[in-house]
């Protein structure tokens, strides 16, 4: 039986991706669109005029649907400008609601009755808010969405990246070839800086969201919330720098008839007559788990003639489950070599 889907069941499966990435991505783009309007609404509050004014009604309001229990703050509250009262019930533009415990904190905050200073647009008196500038739990918003816009235009990126660079000609994903008249070069990627940093970044903030709802009780958010951003950030950036070092670099040098091929980072490169190339070939490995799933590995190597009678010098480049682009890697090299 051939353990290759046939090209329907390919085409259907691509479809299905496809539909959800775009469902995902919808989604996901609210929620981003949400975060960016109100964060920036809040931004310019900053530069909003002061005024005195008093709590009218402040309560909870609890709404029931098959999610859940949701909890939203509702504080209405009164001010006067040249002799007009005003009116409005925002607190902020940027308030996704929140457990019963915070707003139950917040309606203690602003209770019944309570002066308070209003923030308002000069240009427009009626739209004003009780809070200026970012919270902490903005930040916390962010996070919260980081998992979601990875899966959705990381999955994206990684599904119609590859059929975008091979309409245009580009290298594969993995793959940076730099050219500049007197040697090539070729980086080859076990794993891309963007797709190391796209990991972390999945990991680490999914994992931040737990830490930050469950160390709530034993930690205030003041220090939970800076703390999970920068673990956010720093991994990230770690996991790109990490990421950035080739697993293989291949030059080659058409006026000395050299190339060179640096296997890591730490090693030095080793070189060889092009004449002495013998092949460039796809090396296929085939690994079975313990379940009796079989896996394919693909490595790009190329053949040299050793010089001392023995054995031929096989180097292998990379090793990847995608072998369109090891292909690639191998048509590229055979071309540039002749072979």
């Amino acid at each position: 039986m051939s353990l290759i889907p046939s090209q329907p069941a390919t085409f259907a499966g691509g479809c299905f991706i496809a539909v959800w990435l775009l469902f995902w991505c919808t989604f996901t783009l609210c929620f981003d669109a949400f975060l960016v309007y109100g964060g920036v609404r809040q931004l310019l509050t900053l530069n909003y005029a002061s005024a005195p004014g008093q709590v009218v009604e402040s309560e909870v309001i609890t709404s029931h649907d098959s999610e859940g229990t949701s909890y939203r703050v509702r504080i209405k509250y009164s001010y006067a400008l040249d002799g007009k009262e005003f009116t409005s019930e925002n607190r902020r533009y940027l308030d996704a609601g929140g457990s019963f415990g915070g707003a139950n904190q917040l309606v203690a905050a602003f209770p019944r009755g309570k002066p308070v200073t209003v923030y308002y647009n000069q240009s427009n008196p009626a739209d004003a808010v009780l809070s200026r500038g970012l919270e902490l739990m903005d930040c916390f918003l962010w996070i919260f969405i980081t998992p979601f816009n990875v899966i959705g235009f990381g999955g994206c990126y990684f599904m119609f990246g590859s059929r975008w660079r091979r309409y245009w000609g580009r290298p594969p994903l993995g793959v940076q070839v730099r050219d500049d008249g007197l040697e090539t070069q070729m980086k080859v990627y076990s794993v891309t800086p963007l797709a190391a940093a796209l990991v972390a970044l999945l990991g680490v903030s999914f994992a931040c969201i737990f830490a930050v709802g469950f160390g709530m009780v034993i930690a205030p958010l003041e220090v939970l919330i800076p703390l999970a951003l920068a673990i956010v950030l720093g991994t990230t950036a770690w996991a790109y720098i990490a990421g950035s070092r080739p697993h293989c670099i291949v030059t080659l040098e058409a006026a000395s008839g050299q190339i060179s091929c640096q296997a890591a980072a730490a090693e030095p490169p080793h070189s060889y007559a092009i004449s002495d190339v013998q092949s460039v070939e796809l090396v296929t490995s085939c690994n079975t788990d313990d379940e009796g799933a079989v896996s394919s590995n693909y490595q790009p190597t190329i053949k040299f003639r050793n010089r001392t009678g023995g054995d031929e010098n096989a180097v292998s480049l990379v090793s990847w489950t995608d072998k369109e682009s090891a292909q690639w890697v191998v048509d590229w090299l055979r071309e540039r070599l002749k072979k």
